[in-house]
């Protein structure tokens, strides 16, 4: 086995004993999976002192996961679910990210831990998303993390406090949740701690057909942002805005297909799945000339974005690496749970399933940089079709590609440069517009018993797949990611 999966293993390992003894008590249902993930990015450079010019580099981040979520049925009325990765990755190569170093990072993380209480009236849920702790074992000249500040993972903490009600009586399904959110989120590497809240709801409603509709709005905004170090970091706070509607068709006799989210997620779930904060950085020349610099921005427990966040970086030759990261995985979202063992009698069935997902959302950036006040809209558009097929011998093939156009003309943004010269923004995407697509394939086979085996590939062309007016292309990513679940 690889060291990097002994590593991941050992780190989740240290915590399963103690909910493995519970589970024993009134587990009903264990799931125990392995991912393993591997990626390749090519980014293209800017010269510091020169004309912008194709520099292709290639970095190599391989990364395995173990997940441990076990469920815990108390009794027909509470249901205790926790869910706690721990994750090890290697990088190698040279590149902008931090990940690019040779060396290694390792986190651990608590994805939720929620309690569901089913009451005569509907479900309530209560619980604790999103806290992570992470341990850079090297970084860029080789030392230890106990040398000096690196470029890692970094802490964070939110609380949910999610209302499910799910009246009873009601013809056709209906969730109606409120959430509210309080987090807390630092990095050593980009030296700032920020914590903030945000509030939602959502109203799901499902049809006799197996037609799903959701609405749901959000709104967060950083609540205070405190920058610890003093030598020329500019972090600047983001408060978003943002109403989707999803829509989901899907095809087949209801009474042979589970009933499955509009969105393919619990519900349990979303609230920590839309992040809707952003930093930008300002970083001095020298600091990115002499390589002490690499800014890879992340965002707490991620949700959308942990499923890998399409970072715009750019380089320009008076100031170096700056990197935008927008509330948005411009990608496919679709994920399906896996039916379980128990629901092998479907085997029989041969079902075609379509699922149409369109989202929306708008931005509005009021931020202060180096006593500018720079405001611009940005708005995007995705359209996600999936495709499965099921055959008699219970494979499962699903094919979805997503064709995605991101619109963020930030004129107004300035940064300065090394002799004190504003540097506008608005070429970040050239043209001001964005273009992305991402194709992902989901293959996944009964082994034996409550064993399912799962291979999921995605190859994305987030960023820029065009050349921009500044000379640089967008990012390439693939990912393998073979994965075994257990249920038992």
């Amino acid at each position: 086995m690889n060291p990097r999966n002994i590593f991941a293993l050992l780190l989740a390992a240290a915590l399963w004993p103690a909910m493995a003894g519970a589970a024993s008590l009134f587990a009903d249902d264990i799931a125990v999976g392995v991912d393993g993930e591997w990626r390749n990015w090519f980014e293209y450079a800017v010269e510091p002192d020169g004309d912008p010019v194709e520099r292709p580099e290639t970095v190599n981040v391989a990364q395995s996961r173990l997940r441990l979520a076990p469920e815990l049925l108390v009794n027909e009325f509470v249901r205790i679910e926790t869910q706690i990765d721990a994750i090890a990755s290697w990088g190698q190569g040279t590149g902008p990210f931090d990940v690019a170093a040779e060396g290694a990072d390792a986190t651990l993380r608590i994805g939720r831990a929620a309690l569901h209480w089913q009451t005569p009236i509907g479900a309530i849920s209560v619980g604790r998303v999103g806290w992570h702790w992470g341990l850079g074992l090297f970084d860029h000249d080789g030392r230890t993390d106990l040398d000096r500040p690196g470029l890692q993972h970094g802490t964070g903490a939110a609380d949910m406090l999610l209302l499910r009600a799910a009246p009873l009586g009601v013809d056709e399904p209906m969730t109606v949740s409120v959430f509210v959110r309080q987090w807390y989120f630092g990095d050593r590497g980009l030296g700032y701690v920020s914590d903030g809240w945000s509030y939602g709801a959502a109203v799901e409603y499902e049809g006799d057909t197996r037609g799903g509709l959701q609405l749901r709005a959000d709104r967060q905004r950083d609540a205070g942002l405190r920058q610890l170090w003093a030598d020329g970091y500019g972090i600047v706070p983001m408060g978003s805005l943002a109403l989707r509607a999803e829509a989901a068709v899907r095809f087949g006799k209801a009474d042979e297909v589970p009933r499955i989210d509009a969105t393919g997620l619990s519900l349990s779930e979303q609230p920590a799945q839309w992040f809707g904060g952003a930093a930008i950085a300002r970083l001095s020349l020298e600091q990115v000339r002499a390589g002490k610099v690499s800014f890879r921005p992340t965002a707490l427990e991620g949700g959308a974005i942990s499923g890998g966040a399409f970072n715009d970086v750019l380089t320009r030759k008076s100031w170096g690496w700056v990197s935008l990261n927008p509330d948005y995985r411009i990608g496919l979202l679709l994920f399906e749970q896996l039916w379980r063992a128990r629901q092998a009698a479907l085997a029989d069935a041969l079902l075609d399933r379509a699922v149409v997902r369109l989202g929306t959302g708008r931005e509005t950036l009021a931020q202060t940089l180096d006593g500018r006040i720079g405001e611009g809209p940005g708005n995007a558009w995705y359209l996600a079709p999936t495709f499965g097929i099921e055959t008699d011998d219970q494979l499962r093939f699903r094919l979805g590609a997503v064709w995605a156009r991101a619109f963020w003309p930030v004129p107004t943004l300035e940064l300065l440069d090394d002799r004190g010269t504003a540097q506008p923004l608005d070429d970040i995407y050239g043209s001001g517009r964005n273009y992305g697509a991402e194709i992902n394939l989901h293959l996944s086979y009964p082994l034996w018993g409550g064993v399912v085996g799962v291979i999921e590939s995605a190859v994305a062309f987030p960023g820029n797949i065009f050349t921009n007016s500044a000379g640089r292309r967008g990012d390439t990513a693939f990912s393998l990611m073979p994965r075994l679940t257990v249920s038992f």
